[in-house]
This record gives C-alpha cells, sequence and structure tokens, in this order.
C-alpha cells in the first residue's frame, strides 16, 4: 500500500510511519519539519495553509490506498484559532482532497484524543466548529464561546470523531472507509504542553491508574491494521487507546 502520513517528523507520527515502512508499504510523509526518513517519499506541508497543503498535494503522483491524520499543534496560551485551523480546517481540506484520489478499499486513519471523549455532551459546539472554513473568523468564534487553548484542542479532537462518524455513509458509498485512534497521554515531546496547562496531580494519576504512560509502540501497530484490509469491516469508530481510562470512568459513572 501507499500511505500519506502527516505530522511525520516526530510523535505518534513518525512511529506510524516507521511502522508502515516496516510492513514494507510505501509512505509519503508530510510535515512543517524535515522528515528523517530515508525510505519514504518526504514533503513540506504546512496545514493551517491551503496553498501549502494543495502544493504539497500536487507534488505527489500516483495512486493512494491510505491516509494519516496525524499532524496537529498542542494546546498553547493564544493559539486557540491556530490550533482550529490546523486541527481541524486544515486537516479537512487536505483529507477531502485525498479522498479523491484513494484507491477502492481505501483507508483514512485520523489522530484525534481521549480529550474529545465529551463529544456527544459538546455536541452542539463540535457541529458549529465543523462548519468553520479557511475564511472565517475563527478568533472570534474563540472569543465568543469562551474558548481556551486546552477547550479548542479539546473542541478540535471532539469535532474530528463527530465527522468520522458522519463520514461513514457517504464513504461506503465510494468503497472506502474513515476511523479515528482516540489515545490518552503518550510519552511524545507533545506532552509537555499539556503538563504546563493541565494538573501534574490528574496527569500523575491516570498514569497511576493504567500502570503506566502511553507510548508510540502501543499506537503504531493499532494503526498499521486499521489502515490494512484485514479491518475492513471497521467503519466510522473512534477506538480508545487509553490504557483502561474510559472504561474505568464508565463503571465509575454507572457505579459498577
Amino acid at each position: 500500500m501507499r500511505i500519506i502520513v502527516t505530522g511525520a517528523a516526530s510523535g505518534i507520527g513518525r512511529a506510524i510511519a516507521e511502522r508502515l515502512l516496516a510492513d514494507r508499504h510505501q509512505v509519503v510523509a508530510l510535515d512543517l519539519r524535515p522528515v528523517d526518513l530515508p525510505e519514504a517519499e518526504c514533503h513540506t506541508m504546512d496545514q493551517g495553509d491551503p496553498a501549502s497543503i494543495d502544493r504539497a498535494l500536487a507534488a505527489i503522483a500516483g495512486p493512494l490506498d491510505g491516509l494519516v491524520n496525524s499532524a496537529g499543534l498542542p494546546p498553547r496560551p493564544g493559539n486557540e484559532a491556530l490550533l482550529l485551523r490546523v486541527n481541524l480546517i486544515g486537516l479537512r481540506h487536505l483529507t477531502e482532497a485525498v479522498l479523491d484520489r484513494l484507491t477502492p478499499g481505501g483507508a483514512v486513519l485520523t489522530v484525534a484524543s481521549r480529550a474529545g471523549h465529551a463529544w456527544r455532551e459538546n455536541l452542539p459546539q463540535a457541529r458549529a466548529v465543523l462548519r468553520l472554513g479557511w475564511g472565517d473568523d475563527v478568533a472570534g468564534f474563540c472569543t465568543r464561546g469562551g474558548i481556551d487553548a486546552l477547550r479548542a484542542y479539546a473542541l478540535s479532537k471532539e469535532a474530528l470523531i463527530l465527522w468520522t462518524r458522519q463520514m461513514t455513509a457517504p464513504l461506503i458509498a465510494r468503497d472506502l472507509r474513515m476511523n479515528a485512534l482516540c489515545p490518552a497521554a503518550v510519552e511524545t515531546p507533545l506532552l509537555d504542553d499539556f503538563a504546563r496547562l493541565q494538573s501534574a496531580d490528574s496527569i500523575a494519576r491516570n498514569a497511576a491508574r493504567t500502570a503506566r504512560m502511553g507510548r508510540v509502540a502501543d499506537i503504531a501497530p493499532v494503526a498499521a491494521f486499521l489502515l490494512s484490509p484485514e479491518s475492513g469491516w471497521i467503519k466510522g469508530e473512534a477506538l480508545a487507546l487509553d490504557g483502561g481510562l474510559a472504561a474505568m470512568a464508565e463503571c465509575e459513572a454507572l457505579g459498577l
């Protein structure tokens, strides 16, 4: 298979790209930063810039069998609007362009997050942010909604989970499919950004409950499976990769 992997310079995106290469697939690596993967076809792309996305895709010739959406920004104070443009608007722009180039049976896999688990409870806001496009006042949307950096990150992931589910039926008609992965905290360079904005006790408590932090090695094999024909009956799912946090939270909420 020939698969685009965004965010392939580091973290989860790099781990997925490396796993796919190890499995003898062809990888087209996209990132804002240089990608040090000699076996991959590499292109520079700024997911916050539609022209940059279009240039990168125009430079990629030939058929494609899959797309991994792993590029994204962490929450940092003041980057709320940029985060939504990169993590959601740019991601959708790229995905919609790639869908038209995928071979029958092709798969899209988006790295969402456990931070998006409350998408049902926040459905009106998730729907609203999905309506935003490049020309819209994203900063004003954040101001009016009282959306800080942490909320912008969670909202982007809620919207991606909602969108993944909404795309199920339209993609079945095209012999394509889309799924999402929802990791809890994973040991990557982005973890420090969350630690600065969240309670250190909360992060430590969750790590203690699951016996350890997540690792990129926990994510990459699952991603490879969800891109493979063997997983062809899995469609529109948002799979929790959180060491059991979602199950424990649900049991607590149900009094079990």
